[in-house]
């Protein structure tokens, strides 16, 4: 973290990593981009951890709770969508 910015450019510096690189950029501060560049980095790392959590949570309740199709049970529900598809539709 880099201390002693002026208040505005703090301010921007803290609200986006497109901020910080310019700040550091214009006041040719570069421990400033290495600083938000790492926190970047660092945050997108918890938040892709995360997110594989959630995926991987969504995938066993999916196990769990969907109902079991058995091979006839597919087939009969295939056939049943032809015929239906097939009937002559009152018009």
């Amino acid at each position: 973290m880099v201390t002693g910015l002026p208040a505005p450019a703090a301010d921007a510096a803290r609200d986006s990593i497109a901020g910080a690189i310019a700040v550091a950029e214009r006041l040719v501060v570069p421990e400033l981009a290495g600083s938000a560049r790492a926190a970047y980095t660092d945050a997108m790392d918890f938040v892709l951890i995360a997110c594989a959590a959630a995926v991987l949570v969504g995938a066993v309740l999916a196990v769990i709770f969907m109902p079991a199709r058995t091979p006839e049970a597919g087939a009969a529900s295939v056939v049943a969508g032809r015929a239906r598809k097939d009937a002559p539709s009152a018009r």
